[in-house]
């Protein structure tokens, strides 16, 4: 019987040692002007989905009235 390695995630978490490596290995990679625009865009829809809340009033500086 020979055991075969599963390399695909079965958990959405990750142990932190894990995180910490993804982050390091990560860090200092620059994003295209084309990947900065999906991101732009992708926000973009997400926000617009999100409801405001009704019956308050903000200031300039994002605090409510």
């Amino acid at each position: 019987m020979t055991m075969e390695k599963n390399y695909k995630r079965q958990y959405r978490e990750c142990p932190v040692e894990v995180r910490k490596k993804i982050s390091a290995k990560m860090r200092g990679r620059k994003k295209t002007s084309v990947h900065k625009q999906n991101i732009s865009n992708g926000m973009k829809n997400y926000w617009a989905g999100v409801p405001s809340m009704s019956g308050t009033d903000f200031t300039s500086t994002g605090r409510i009235v």
